[in-house]
């Protein structure tokens, strides 16, 4: 979402109740509840919807799905260390772990109560 704004495109975040909060605070110009409203059903059209998991049907939110892969690369990564520097996107980090504790990790991400990325720690 944040390197989509750094780019100027204008985001819609879809997410649960309990991260609406988290979404506006990273740069949503318009946030759904799902919860509260099915975005799918609302008619408005998107450029380019992104998932980054969840339990929705693929084929129901779109009619023609165009699969996106990256792989990680060192230009991609110096860019992000780019934008993080600038102050153009920030990173959100819910928990910090040590590596002794990644079952608990895990655990916790399976969940679904994360509101950011687990970092684990050596």
């Amino acid at each position: 979402m944040q390197i989509a704004k750094s780019f100027g495109a204008e985001v819609t975040g879809v997410c649960s109740t309990a991260k609406v909060h988290l979404v506006r605070y990273v740069g949503a110009d318009h946030v759904i509840d799902y919860a509260q409203e099915d975005f799918a059903q609302s008619g408005q059209q998107y450029d380019l919807i992104l998932v980054m998991g969840g339990n929705r049907s693929l084929s129901r939110l779109v009619g023609h799905l165009r699969p996106l892969t990256s792989e990680p690369n060192q230009a991609d990564l110096q860019f992000l260390t780019e934008l993080i520097e600038a102050g153009k996107i920030t990173p959100v980090i819910d928990k910090t772990l040590p590596l002794s504790e990644v079952p608990d990790a895990i655990r916790y991400l399976h969940e679904g109560n994360a509101r950011g990325k687990v970092v684990i720690t050596v």
